[in-house]
């Protein structure tokens, strides 16, 4: 069995229009933060990660070093809406112990930075509208088989040639990330094969619980779409077609020039009824990845 990380509804009530909705319009103004959903409790991130852990019952929970300064001012417990604006006025002093923690070196690790741009994938595809992508991030850090493996961002694909048609379909993608030469590139094979497993069992039972999760999103304001595009995401079923679902391996600042990926390659294709794809991503550059300016080659 999966375990459904929708909220209870007087949570949701608590965060749209009672004592946590300060939260929510913090969230929804600053793209920098990102509110994920854990069934009993939420999360908010930044820079990849957690500042904050709020339980339904309004206790808190934050990592020591994120307090730094601010210990005494941030309550164990949000009870009262000053406790909430309390929170909310450290806010910019956590934010900034994430970015500068002298006394944890390891902080900015490359497992950090990969964290960092899960985030700024859900950032680029869920609060940026100009963008108009395919694909609505609705969690991160999906834990399954019973914490054996933890999905680093479950999605909508929600396909534009098939948007204005009477009836549309949406999708379940899985993506797995990967950033620079992390070595487990070379061992994405069985990953995936877990991945595949897991999703051919429960498949389901996920797109249902994602489906509500993109709903509560949408109540709560936390993806900007349009009106139109927000009626036909209410109305739109996440198939849980397993063809149709898809794990995508996304390798960001990734050097070409690295065998890492060919490895990879010659282990063959995972065992999975579904789609494998790879993308790449990120800000580094290479001499392999440019073309020359009009060359449709």
């Amino acid at each position: 069995m999966t375990e459904n990380r929708r909220l209870p509804d007087y949570f949701i009530k608590d965060l749209k229009d009672g004592i946590y909705h300060p939260i929510i319009q913090r969230v929804r103004l600053d793209k920098d933060l990102d509110m994920e959903f854990r069934g009993t409790y939420l999360n908010i991130y930044y820079q990849g990660h957690s500042i904050l852990n709020l339980n339904k019952n309004g206790s808190i929970a934050i990592d020591k070093k994120f307090l730094r300064g601010v210990e005494e001012k941030v309550p164990s417990s949000f009870k009262t809406s000053e406790d909430v604006n309390a929170y909310l006025e450290s806010l910019p002093n956590i934010k900034d112990n994430v970015t500068y923690c002298p006394n944890e070196a390891g902080i900015r690790s490359s497992k950090s930075r990969e964290l960092e741009f899960e985030q700024l994938l859900i950032r680029a595809n869920n609060l940026e509208s100009r963008n108009n992508s395919e694909y609505i991030i609705l969690d991160r850090q999906y834990v399954v088989n019973q914490g054996v493996d933890r999905w680093d961002l479950v999605a909508l694909r929600w396909p534009i040639e098939k948007r204005g048609r009477p009836y549309q379909e949406g999708f379940l993608s899985i993506i797995e990330v990967k950033y620079a030469q992390n070595p487990d590139i070379q061992n994405i094979k069985t990953q995936v094969e877990r991945y595949a497993s897991y999703l051919e069992t429960h498949l389901p039972e996920i797109c249902e619980d994602m489906k509500s999760i993109l709903v509560q999103k949408l109540d709560l304001g936390l993806l900007a779409k349009t009106e139109g595009q927000m009626k036909r995401l209410r109305e739109l079923p996440i198939k849980p077609d397993i063809a149709e679902t898809e794990v995508i391996i996304y390798l960001i600042d990734y050097n070409q020039n690295s065998d890492l990926k060919k490895r990879a390659e010659k282990a063959g294709k995972p065992a999975f009824q579904g789609k494998v794809h790879v993308a790449l991503g990120g800000l580094a550059l290479w001499q392999s990845n440019l073309s020359k300016f009009g060359d449709t080659t």
